[in-house]
């Protein structure tokens, strides 16, 4: 079958990544190419899901035109941050 990754639900969800097989919505899904190492794209999805969850629980929705500090914007999760802030 192909190579693919899976971005299991992140927020409010009861689902582990710890089971040898799993029923998910086909847009979760990605195709891998052969390639990919798939320590490498593990650690983009954590990486990706830290970012996401982070700005989810800011208080406030930073707008067009605002600014957003990001400590250690060097970083792993910092370079994905001031992307994701973009």
């Amino acid at each position: 079958g192909d190579r693919v990754a899976v971005m299991l639900p992140l927020l409010n969800s009861r689902w582990g990544a710890a089971a040898d097989f799993v029923s998910v919505k086909a847009d979760l899904v990605a195709k891998l190419d052969n390639n990919a190492d798939f320590a490498e794209v593990a650690s983009a999805l954590l990486v990706g899901s830290t970012v996401i969850q982070a700005f989810s629980n800011l208080k406030d929705r930073p707008k067009a035109n605002h600014k957003i500090l990001i400590q250690a914007g060097a970083g792993g999760v910092g370079t994905w941050a001031i992307q994701y802030a973009k």
